[in-house]
Order: C-alpha cells, then sequence, then structure tokens
C-alpha cells in the first residue's frame, strides 16, 4: 500500500511560485460543467467528458485515485530516443501497453523542438535523465510511491569514487574539453563522442534514480576512446582532457562508482519527471502569471496537470480549442479556474494547441485541433495499471444513448472487461442481442438494428456469458417537411427544381430517398411537375406545389410569368433616382447628367463625363446605382452605349430573391468611337439564381491607354435600358408565324416514366423521321415519318414496355438531323 504525505519539498516550491513576479488573480470564472460521459476506465481512474454551452467548450478528465494500489505514473519518450522525432500520444500509450502493464490513460506532456522532437524541459523516465534544459520552467515529479512535486528545478551531477567528488557537466549533449558527461540509451546509438577522452560503461547495481545515489558497476573501461554504443539500461561516464587523464588511473573494470543526478529543488528519488509551463495554481488559488503574455491571456486548446489538496487525486486534463462552434479554448486565467473548480490545490500546464490529446486505453478522447488530427509530439505523461488480467466481469453496449429516425440503421458495439476493467476480445458472434420489445425494430447478426417506421422508445440487451448490458433507444418520427423555395417566379423556357427537407421529432434534417416524396400541382394548365420534384411552367399564371411524405404535407407557391421580346425597364430620360459611386476617380470631374444631343429612345441620353490621373496597379470605376425590378426570367439586359473610343467595359450587377448578387458581364468593350452601340449582357443559366431579380447598378471599369501620371477624361453616352425574354418555346402557339431555324428541343420531362413530350420545328416543308434508339443503337420506336409542313410539332414516347436507361431521339428533317438524350427512369 502506498503512504503519501505533503513534503518538505512541496513547501519549498510553494514559496518559490508565490516569489514569481506576476498576477495573481482569485477564481473569478465558475463554469457550468455539463457531464457527458462518466466512464471508469481503470482502477481508481475515471473519465469524465463535460461541456459547458456559454464558451462553448469541450472538456476531458481523467480523475486518477494516486493511493490505489494498482497505480503508478510514468512519462514516456517518442521513439524512446530523446531527438530522433515525434510520436502520437496515443501510439506511445498504445506501444507502452502490455498485459500487467495497462496503458490506462494520459497525456501529451512538454513544449518541444518541431524539428527533433526534443523536449524543452527536464524529463525523467524510470529514473534515468533524458534532459537538463530550461531550468526556469516548471516540471511536476513523481517518486516510486507516486509522491509529487511541482517546481522549477535546476540540474548539478557528482560522481562520486570514495572520498573524491567531480562535477558532472550535462547528460546527453556535447561534451566539451576537460568535461565530463553522462549518456544513456535515450541519446541516441552512441555518444557521439571524439577520441581523444576515455569512456566507462557502467550499470546500475538497484536501478537508475535522480535526486538520490545511484550505485553503478563499471563493466567497461575505454581509453583513448570515444563513440561508445549506448544500449537500454547502461550508462556511459564520458570524460574529456585532465578529467580523462585522472579517471583513467582511478577507475578500473569492476570498479564501484556512485552517482548523484540532481533536479532541485523537487520530490527526492525522482522516478518520472516531465516538464511544462505555465504552473497555474498553487494553494489552491489562481497562480502568478504575467497578463502581458499573449500565451497566457489567448484561447487555446489547453493540456493540464493538477493535485488535490490532500495529494490523494491527480487530474490529466483538456480543453479544446480553435474550433469555433465546439469548443474556443481557454486562457490561462480560465484555465486556473477550471482546474481550482475539478479539485485542485495545485496545477500546472502542459503544451497545447494541435498537440493538446487526451486518450483512455490509448484512444483519443478529445477533439484535436489539427486538420490532420492527433499532432505527433515530444513526450506524453501515462497512468499504468499493473493490475492482473481476470476472467470477463462486465459487457460495455454502445453507444450509450441512441435516437434513432424511422428505419435507420445502429451498429451496436460490444466490448468486455474484467473486474479490474482490462479490455477482453470477444466475439459479436457469441454475443446474443434482444429488444425490450418488438415494435422496436429488427435486429440482425452482429449487433445491427433497424429502427421501426412507428416512433416508440425501449432497450437493446446484449449478453455473453450470463453477463448483461443495455443501452437505450428512441426511435424518431418525422417532426415537419420543407419545401424549398417556398416562393419562385419562372418562365416557362427553364426548369424549376423543387426539394424537400424532413426534419425529426428533433428538429434534425434527416435524408430521405427522393423516391418517397409525391408531388402534385395544382392548376396544370399553368405548369406541371414530374416524380423528381421538377417544375415546368406552361403559360403565365400563380400555381401551388403541394409535396407529400407519408401523411406531412408542404405548400411552396410558383409564379409563371411568360414573357417575350424586349421591354424597356428605363429610358434614361432622367436621372431621378439615380446616383453615382465612384473608385479611384475624380469626384469633381465625373458627373452624371440628363442630355438632349444625343438618343436611342425618347428625346434624352445619360451624359457620363469622367476624368481621372492614371497609376499603375490601379483600377478607375464609376457606378450608376438605382435598383429596378426585372419581371421574370430574361435571357439578357441590353444598354446602348456611345463611347469615346476608349477600352471601356460595361458590368450588369444584379440581386436575386435571396440576396445573393451576380455580376453580368456584357459581350463586348465599349469602345466605339462617337457611335451607338448595344451592350448586351446575358443572364446567368444557373439553378443559383432565385427569380425575380433586381437590376442594383451599372458598374463601369474606365479604360485608358495606360500612361503612368496622365490625366484621362472624356464622356459616355448611355441610353435605353432594356431586358429581352426569350422566343416562346416549340410545341405552344406560334404567335410569330413560321419558325426561322430547325429545331429540336429537349424533351419534358428527363428522366420521364413512362412518357416524355418531345418538340421540334420546321422551317419549311420536309421529309420528316423522328427515332428513338437504345444504348446499343437499335431502333426501338418511329413516332414519325412523313412530309410535313412548316410549323412547331409536339410527339409523346411511351416507354412503358422499355427498361429503364439511356436512350436517344434523332430527327431528320430534309439535311438537317440532330440528336439529343434521355433518360427512362423506373
Amino acid at each position: 500500500m502506498k503512504n503519501h504525505y505533503k513534503s518538505a519539498v512541496i513547501l519549498v516550491v510553494l514559496l518559490l511560485i508565490i516569489s514569481f513576479p506576476g498576477e495573481i488573480k482569485a477564481q473569478s470564472r465558475v463554469f457550468n460543467l455539463d457531464t457527458v460521459v462518466t466512464k471508469i476506465v481503470g482502477p481508481g481512474v475515471t473519465y469524465y467528458q463535460f461541456k459547458d454551452a456559454a464558451g462553448p467548450w469541450s472538456m476531458d478528465l481523467l480523475k486518477v485515485e494516486l493511493n490505489n494500489p494498482y497505480i503508478s505514473v510514468e512519462s514516456v519518450k517518442s521513439l524512446d530516443k530523446l531527438a530522433a522525432g515525434r510520436e502520437k500520444t496515443s501510439a506511445m500509450s498504445l506501444r507502452k501497453n502490455a498485459v500487467g502493464h495497462w496503458s490506462v490513460g494520459g497525456v501529451n506532456g512538454d513544449f518541444f523542438n518541431l524539428t527533433t522532437g526534443a523536449p524543452n524541459g527536464i524529463q525523467v523516465r524510470d529514473g534515468e535523465l533524458l534532459r537538463i534544459q530550461n531550468p526556469n520552467h516548471p516540471v511536476v515529479s513523481f517518486d516510486a510511491d507516486d509522491r509529487f512535486s511541482i517546481s522549477r528545478p535546476a540540474f548539478s551531477g557528482k560522481l562520486i569514487l570514495n572520498d573524491t567528488v567531480l562535477t558532472i557537466n550535462g547528460i546527453n549533449d556535447v561534451r566539451g574539453n576537460d568535461q565530463l558527461f553522462v549518456y544513456n540509451s535515450y541519446f541516441g546509438g552512441t555518444t557521439a563522442t571524439s577520441m581523444d577522452g576515455s569512456e566507462f560503461i557502467v550499470h546500475a547495481t538497484s536501478g537508475y534514480i535522480v535526486n538520490d545515489t545511484t550505485n553503478v558497476i563499471v563493466d567497461q573501461v575505454r581509453t583513448g576512446a570515444g563513440n561508445s554504443v549506448l544500449s537500454a539500461g547502461v550508462m556511459v561516464i564520458s570524460a574529456s582532457g585532465s578529467v580523462a587523464q585522472y579517471l583513467n588511473t582511478r577507475i578500473s573494470t569492476g570498479s564501484g562508482l556512485k552517482l548523484l543526478l540532481e533536479t532541485q529543488p523537487a520530490i527526492r528519488r525522482v522516478k518520472e519527471s516531465i516538464g511544462g509551463h505555465p504552473i497555474l495554481v498553487t494553494n489552491g488559488s489562481v497562480a502568478p502569471m504575467d497578463s502581458n503574455d499573449t500565451f497566457v491571456t489567448a484561447r487555446h486548446p489547453r493540456t493540464m496537470i493538477g493535485f488535490s489538496q490532500d495529494s490523494s487525486i491527480m487530474y490529466l486534463a483538456t480543453v479544446d480549442g480553435r474550433q469555433a462552434t465546439f469548443s474556443i479554448g481557454m486562457t490561462c486565467f480560465e484555465l486556473a479556474d477550471l482546474m481550482i473548480q475539478f479539485g485542485c490545490y495545485t496545477a500546472m500546464n502542459f503544451d497545447g494547441g494541435g498537440s493538446t490529446t487526451l486518450v483512455a486505453r490509448s484512444e483519443v478522447m478529445n477533439s484535436p485541433s489539427d486538420p490532420g488530427g492527433e499532432r505527433t509530439v515530444s513526450n506524453a505523461l501515462l497512468v499504468i495499471s499493473n493490475a492482473p488480467l481476470g476472467a470477463v466481469q462486465k459487457l460495455n453496449l454502445s453507444p450509450r444513448y441512441n435516437r434513432v429516425f424511422r428505419g435507420d440503421s445502429l451498429q451496436l458495439a460490444v466490448d468486455a472487461s474484467d473486474i479490474y476493467y482490462n479490455p477482453i476480445a470477444i466475439s459479436l458472434n457469441l454475443v446474443t442481442f434482444t429488444l425490450s420489445k418488438p415494435t422496436l425494430g429488427t435486429l440482425h447478426p452482429g449487433g445491427l438494428f433497424i429502427a421501426s417506421t412507428t416512433p416508440d422508445s425501449g432497450f437493446i440487451y446484449a449478453q455473453y456469458q450470463g453477463i448483461r448490458d443495455s443501452v437505450f433507444v428512441v426511435v424518431k418520427g418525422v417532426g415537419r417537411i420543407e419545401i424549398k423555395p417556398k416562393t419562385a417566379v419562372i418562365s416557362n423556357s427553364i426548369p424549376l427544381l423543387f426539394t424537400c427537407k424532413v426534419y425529426d421529432t428533433d428538429n434534425e434534417q434527416q435524408q430521405v430517398p427522393f423516391q418517397m416524396f409525391s408531388w402534385v400541382c395544382t392548376d396544370t394548365t399553368v405548369g406541371r411537375i414530374d416524380a423528381l420534384g421538377q417544375f415546368m411552367g406552361l403559360k403565365s399564371g400563380i400555381t401551388n406545389i403541394i409535396v407529400t411524405y407519408l401523411t406531412f404535407k408542404d405548400t411552396a407557391e410558383v409564379s409563371v410569368e411568360v414573357l417575350y421580346g424586349v421591354s424597356v425597364i428605363d429610358s434614361l430620360e432622367n436621372t431621378g433616382g439615380w446616383y453615382l459611386t465612384l473608385l479611384n476617380t475624380d469626384s469633381l470631374n465625373t458627373v452624371l447628367s440628363p442630355t438632349p444631343l444625343f438618343s436611342t429612345l425618347g428625346e434624352n441620353s445619360f451624359k457620363l463625363d469622367y476624368s481621372f490621373t492614371y497609376t499603375s496597379g490601379l483600377y478607375y470605376w464609376v457606378y450608376l446605382n438605382k435598383e429596378l425590378t426585372v419581371a421574370g426570367i430574361p435571357d439578357s439586359l441590353i444598354l446602348d452605349v456611345r463611347s469615346n473610343g476608349m477600352p471601356h467595359r460595361v458590368f450588369f450587377d444584379i440581386q436575386d430573391l435571396n440576396g445573393n448578387i451576380f455580376r453580368i458581364q456584357t459581350h463586348k468593350l465599349a469602345n466605339g468611337n462617337e457611335t451607338w452601340e448595344s451592350l448586351r449582357g446575358a443572364f446567368p443559366k444557373s439553378t443559383l439564381v432565385v427569380y425575380p431579380v433586381k437590376l442594383k447598378m451599372i458598374s463601369i471599369p474606365l479604360g485608358s491607354t495606360y500612361i503612368g501620371g496622365q490625366v484621362y477624361s472624356g464622356t459616355i453616352y448611355l441610353d435605353n435600358l432594356r431586358v429581352k425574354y426569350g422566343d416562346p418555346p416549340a410545341g405552344t402557339e406560334d404567335t410569330e408565324g413560321i419558325p426561322s431555324d430547325y429545331l429540336l428541343a429537349n424533351n419534358y420531362p428527363n428522366p420521364f416514366n413512362p412518357s416524355t413530350i418531345i418538340t421540334y420545328s420546321l422551317p419549311k416543308e420536309s421529309r420528316v423521321k423522328l427515332s428513338i434508339y437504345d444504348i446499343m443503337g437499335r431502333e426501338v420506336a418511329v413516332l414519325t415519318d412523313e412530309i410535313q409542313r412548316a410549323g412547331k410539332y409536339e410527339k409523346e414516347f411511351n416507354g412503358g414496355g422499355n427498361s429503364s436507361g439511356v436512350y436517344f431521339y434523332q430527327l431528320r428533317a430534309g439535311e438537317f438531323q440532330s440528336v439529343k438524350k434521355m433518360i427512362l427512369l423506373k
């Protein structure tokens, strides 16, 4: 059994902390900790996950009972080498895990060199001192009974030969002239020293220790040599210059020596140490920290260690960060408040940021902030259980709490453990799964649960060798459905795709196959809608679209505006409502005014006088601002422009029903010299644009010959701002006489089941054949084969007798041929 006490060293350490300059704050924040997970992971070790929506914050905690006889604390070095690279905390935990040496949990440790993986501060592993850098940074140290200290120790070393004491200058570093160093296997494969010294290979008679004497026996003396091989459990005493000459006369094979390697102040007989920064809590209060240090005051992911006042409980914790909607991280002051709330009397910070990692049974429990997930680090602090492996005592069925949407599946997992919570592998095939009631759903081999289609709740049971566990499951129903868009304006030339979102009783969106929806158009003379929710307008009017899923319905309103030809939206007779904004242009000499001098419509046009001094790298813009509503779904905007020959451009900036801004570029430069040109900008053919739209501004980047320092000035005339709509589609009443060209239009609907409409136009009397082919090129139908007069025609193809797949329809009319693709989807 372990005996714990507050050592005098701890009191010295606390005095040292209090004398450190900085800002001392009392606990100022109390967190609203919502316990999400509680799980015992080892004898005397419990894992917790907490949430606080105020941040938001997500926190993970290992609470460790240090007086449990099976529990010990160990530091571990990445790859078991001081500077050979980095390793993930979970990988170090897994590597050190074995039967009787169970890695129950752990956290990442010290700050480190990103290139070599060497820790910034002191580390001791199983009594072997790895590194002695950064004496001003705090270190947490443990003895063999898990008594601890937190201090800022400095290194000193002595080699004792009977009545002679020599100073050891360093550990695992470059040896200088007339110096005495010691090396162990964490340094690398060899000492990497020069051949002008002496090296003494030794081993400890009863294990290595720091802050107390280690007795060693000399196994080999190598005079005038260096670069000795380092192996596990072996230490090399390396000397140069006069120190080597002295030791050559005093040490021989079999000699008994004493080593005293100290990191003081700290607890005696140190077996494990690991560094961090800064100290967070001392004497149950927030420790002094520098409030001008952004590392302290900025919110980051954090890792920390703390202890209760009676030294019986160790707390290893992480706070996730840099994930705005999940967890924002904490300042060091907030971190100290949290550790005090956990129950810490003293606490210290470890490396954080992307390094922040907490593992339980080698599984990462927190949410690391790096895009690639868990980061490789320098070292870690592990909680080890030496409990024996016993028989299966407990099943753990997961996930524990389940809310499953109707008809969805849930894969259950089962793991087993012994009385000491050590994991035991079992086969799922030997686990029996049952339901508390058959109406919940169905169970399949391997723990696959399929929820019923009716809302319900109950338990799923797992049983193995008479041991049982259960989880609670709720089968969620539909809460509501939502059609998108709710309102829309379209023409009869572009289809509109409606979608439906399904939300469950928790108001969470669920994925439902599109075949489960039924669509109805309430006025089929205005338009029609297919099984995929694709609506096509037929004539001007307003109709409702109703979508149904199970017993739930939602309704949208669609306005079909069948507009043809050209419509003036502003004749630009006067500047009422128009105003200028400028970029890099002379505001005194850039003016908009009406003028009767030139016009293409009415009596006036707009006269835009401009002036600017050219500087390389700058752009010169004039914006004519006025909000104008555009009806229907236009084909293009047209503006008459009379330029001065410079390479000006003209853009139209529009805003759709959702508030999205789109910029339309006209088809050519406005560079006509003293002549009127009609500049056309085509509306985007994109489902991202939700009609109707508004014209927000006419944007003109002014052209020049790009000579630095030159003043460019001139006049541009604008008139007859209008919108053009498309021609009537084939298959509608011919309001404009005989078609001007042959045309094979897209079939509608597409995909279809089982029928679709194919339309085409003939500019003159022609021999016409309209044929249908399958994917192999075989003719499956002929819809027409005759001489037809000029006009527009509509033919129906019924694929009820054909299988699903891709088909092609071909129109041959005189010398005209055209082929298009369609899909039969049953």
